[in-house]
């Protein structure tokens, strides 16, 4: 995102919040976001695979973009059906950016239960392991009722369409949508460095958890799964609470 047209995006975002809308559109950049329904399912779930595909973590597991499409098709009809997840679309009517939300109670007993493990394969489990600790570890009695915590398990957005306040834009309406239906917080886990500079785009956003991806062990309990990407400088699996 260019930093100098935040303030664009921040007025886009209020508006959509103010009017209580159901899309909006950017008319700079000819983007249409609004909220995922049941039949961009096969859409988003092919937009969230092909970013996997060059997310170093799912690199370093060798897990292909084939491979995770099983797994984020679930995920996508989940968070389908709980209406406060957002996609972005081009003036071409492609889909260019997804973000997939639901409660942090389904996220908890089903998202990263044992069907998922075994819907992902052994090279997922190093990646699940440590979502499922994340989870374990984090004292949620201190933010309230995990069905009323809205959890944000996926945002990509596509390399062609990067720089134009998509992967911005799509957060806040899907914070404003679960707002909408009474959650009180919003939840989410972060895979990369946040700059120092960026700090004061996610002014609300309270680190509450975090853990050493260098420490993540493989399928054989002994092999860092993880190191190759600590030693260049992602450090953390940092787990964000967003305070509404």
């Amino acid at each position: 995102m260019i930093r100098k047209d935040l303030a664009w995006y921040q007025q886009l975002c209020k508006q959509f919040i103010d009017n209580n809308n159901d899309y909006l559109y950017d008319p700079k950049n000819k983007i249409t976001y609004y909220a995922l329904q049941k039949s961009d399912i096969s859409e988003a779930s092919q937009v969230g695979s092909q970013c996997m595909a060059r997310n170093p973590f799912y690199l370093a597991i060798g897990m292909s973009a084939e491979e995770y499409l099983k797994d984020i098709v679930v995920t996508c009809q989940i968070a389908a059906d709980a209406g406060i997840s957002s996609v972005a679309r081009d003036s071409h009517g492609n889909m260019v950016g997804i973000n997939l939300v639901y409660s942090l109670f389904t996220a908890i007993n089903v998202t990263y239960g044992q069907e998922s493990f075994e819907r992902c394969g052994q090279k997922f489990t190093p990646f699940l392991n440590a979502l499922v600790q994340l989870l374990k570890t984090t004292p949620w009695h201190e933010y309230g009722d995990p069905q009323r915590i809205a959890y944000i398990d996926d945002l990509a957005v596509l390399k062609s369409a990067s720089g134009i306040g998509i992967g911005f834009i799509l957060p806040e309406i899907s914070v404003a949508l679960a707002q909408r239906q009474g959650y009180t917080h919003i939840t989410g886990i972060t895979t990369e460095k946040i700059l120092e500079g960026d700090a004061n785009v996610l002014p609300n956003w309270k680190v509450i958890n975090s853990i050493d991806v260098a420490s993540i062990a493989g399928n054989d309990g002994k092999e860092k799964a993880f190191e190759s990407i600590a030693r260049q400088g992602h450090l953390r699996l940092q787990w964000k609470l967003f305070i509404t």
